[in-house]
């Protein structure tokens, strides 16, 4: 299996299977929209690459509702997942793969975390990733001679365009479905990119501070 290649399979109580290839590298067209509040235009006028990248599973797990239980399979060339869930946590976890490959500027903040997909991750999980890979790229800012932001301080806004990024996306969404499922995928990551924000904003780190305990009695 290539490096870049992970495959997401639902497979439903009757015994019905479908897969789907999903090749995580950084597209090679961009969205150019620069400004968030923009957004909606683009989605509007069939611009978005990020809606014209997921339109075709919003359609399809539109027509099923969220709690509808599914067994799902992640096979990457390292490991593979296997999880009972409802729909809308199996279709979350796929979408959260897809997105940020989308060549949607907010969302691209967010490929290193999806190049190296964890499915199915709880809050902590996700906040501690995202942290993680911000304090990287930091690091790889320095390297680069960029100003570098220690403090997570720019973490807060790039969370809140995606936020931002969600709730147009969930607008759009509801003039498309006919069930729940896949708007309530995305209001599930929006729930966790909140989350992150939370942590972040309110200085509420103190779970993960007990983790590092080695590191700050030297």
């Amino acid at each position: 299996m290539d490096n870049n290649k992970i495959v997401y399979s639902f497979v439903y109580d009757d015994k019905t299977e479908i897969s789907y290839e999903i090749l995580a590298d950084i597209p090679e067209v961009k969205c150019d929209n620069a400004n968030i509040n923009n957004c909606k235009n683009y989605m509007d006028c069939n611009k978005c690459l990020l809606l014209n990248k997921i339109s075709y599973y919003i359609k399809y797990f539109g027509d099923f509702l969220s709690y509808e239980n599914v067994t799902v399979k992640v096979i990457s060339k390292e490991r593979e997942y296997i999880k009972k869930v409802s729909l809308q946590d199996g279709v979350r976890s796929l979408l959260g793969l897809i997105m940020p490959f989308s060549g949607c500027p907010f969302l691209a903040k967010l490929i290193p975390m999806a190049r190296f997909h964890l499915p199915f991750s709880s809050i902590e999980e996700t906040q501690f990733r995202v942290i993680g890979m911000y304090l990287f790229a930091q690091y790889l800012r320095k390297k680069n001679g960029l100003q570098s932001d220690w403090d997570l301080k720019n973490l807060v806004d790039i969370y809140s365009n995606i936020r931002e990024v969600n709730k147009k996306l969930c607008d759009k969404i509801r003039e498309m479905s006919l069930k729940d499922a896949s708007i309530n995928a995305i209001i599930i990551l929006d729930v966790l990119a909140d989350q992150v924000l939370f942590s972040v904003d309110e200085k509420e780190l103190e779970y993960f501070e007990k983790l590092f305990v080695s590191y700050l009695n030297d």
